[in-house]
């Protein structure tokens, strides 16, 4: 039987998610928003169990029932919830297999590559790899139109409870956030007291928009990456990392935030008539409402700071002002970059240059007793210039930094498989307590070879 499609049931885009469509629009046939992570378990697993555990999350996962519809309204998108569209588990048995995991593998790289059709059908997919008896790989790939990466740690959490309250004959406790008061909160946020004071605070803390690079939209460089990489972090620098932080009263991820920000100051061009002064950028989870808090959705937003180092500034008096600074930011985080750009006058085909940007998720892995379970990311969306992405457990544990440096805007971008061990350098010598009272210019300069001189907008 026919479904009619009441007028009722269509919903418009959230600010966060129209930044999205707006990509995939300019760039039809691209993967750029494609998110997508493969969890490895080892141990005594429970197949069956495990198929069922994450088939019940997927269904409890409201946006990806999400369908999109740009005929709807003129060139904007429409969503519905539609309870018949939720994604599948595949079951893909390669115990018979020689080299089962690198089928795997490769059928999963396979996928990433997939171009997604927003107004179609297999937005997610979702396969779960039985390698051996004991091991086995959950694939999960969507599109960041519907979630975040702080969504995709709540997904891969509950799935875990899910696993196991059943193992247990437990309750599996509360689900997932409702989808619609969180939309409904979105949409009322704009209209908000809350929304003029955000507005106001921006007005005052954003550098004049002369002193913002902006780029073309649509640049057909878009997304091309000169380097990618990831690499663990030895604890002979995360352990003094956060010590660091611990000895400041500060969050450990602000501080590598901070330190990350110190080090790319030579890399990015001056604010107009600022020599000290530098913007740069940091995605905020944005879940401060009681429906965004557990809800798997996509609430990120990504907001500027303005790093501030004289060539006296003192590793000592740098953190602490830094790090008020991003609590600031992050208090006025639900006024949205989209909104940023209007009320400072950005042309409509433009938007700003989001370089360098410093994301830090500090996820812990979920618990499986008696699993082995490690967490890999396959896809996580494009950038304009330079991007690192810090990963670790809640306690600093397990840090790795994923780098990517984008070709269309790095000049020298040869230059950039020297980028990571000059950085982690930098970052080793700012961690040594005898490191405090010394400018960081100072420790900067201790660098044996200079990364390009500026990306460029």
């Amino acid at each position: 039987m026919s479904h009619t499609v009441l007028s009722t049931e269509w919903l418009p885009l959230t600010s966060a998610q129209l930044d999205f469509w707006e990509e995939y629009r300019l760039h039809p046939q691209q993967t750029f928003a494609t998110v997508a992570h493969c969890t490895r378990f080892s141990g005594a697993v429970d197949v069956a169990l495990l198929a069922r555990a994450i088939s019940l999350t997927l269904q409890e996962v409201a946006a990806f029932s999400l369908r999109f519809n740009s005929a709807a309204v003129p060139d904007q998108a429409q969503q519905r919830l539609d309870s018949c569209a939720s994604p599948h588990l595949q079951l893909i048995d390669l115990q018979q297999q020689p080299h089962g995991e690198r089928l795997a593998m490769q059928q999963m790289r396979e996928d990433t590559q997939r171009v997604a059709d927003l107004t179609g059908a297999d937005i997610t997919h979702s396969g779960l790899f039985v390698i051996s008896p004991e091991r086995c790989l959950w694939y999960l790939r969507t599109h960041h139109i519907m979630v975040d990466g702080y969504a995709m740690a709540l997904i891969e959490h509950r799935v875990a409870t899910h696993y196991n309250a059943m193992r247990n004959n437990t309750a599996a406790g509360a689900a997932l956030g409702c989808f619609r008061t969180f939309h409904a909160e979105e949409q009322a946020y704009p209209t908000s007291d809350r929304a003029v004071k955000d507005r106001l605070f921006w007005q005052q803390a954003l550098p004049d928009i002369s002193s913002l690079p902006q780029v073309k939209k649509g640049d057909a460089a878009y997304g091309q990456r000169a380097l990618s990489s990831s690499q663990p972090i030895a604890a002979a620098l995360s352990e003094p990392l956060v010590q660091l932080a611990a000895d400041y009263d500060l969050s450990w991820p602000d501080v590598l935030i901070a330190l990350s920000a110190a080090w790319l100051f030579e890399v990015v061009p001056p604010a107009k008539m600022q020599q000290d002064q530098r913007v740069m950028w940091m995605p905020v989870m944005n879940r401060r409402g009681f429906a965004a808090a557990s809800v798997a959705a996509l609430a990120v937003n990504t907001v500027p700071m303005q790093v501030v180092l004289t060539p006296e500034t003192q590793l000592a008096d740098y953190l602490p002002a830094m790090v008020q600074q991003l609590k600031r930011l992050r208090r006025h985080a639900g006024y949205r970059l989209r909104q940023l750009g209007q009320d400072r006058g950005v042309a409509q085909d433009r938007r700003f240059f989001v370089s360098p940007f410093i994301n830090v998720q500090p996820f812990d892995a979920p618990h499986y007793p008696g699993i082995d379970t490690q967490r890999q990311v396959l896809a996580g969306g494009a950038g304009d210039g330079i991007n690192l992405i810090w990963r670790a457990d809640a306690d600093g544990s397990n840090l790795t930094l994923d780098l990517d440096i984008f070709r269309a805007h790095c000049p020298q971008a040869a230059e950039a498989q020297h980028f990571a061990p000059s950085l982690l350098a930098f970052l080793q010598r700012a961690v040594q307590p005898s490191a405090q009272r010394m400018p960081l210019a100072t420790l900067r300069e201790l660098n044996n070879r200079v990364i390009f001189s500026h990306v460029t907008a």
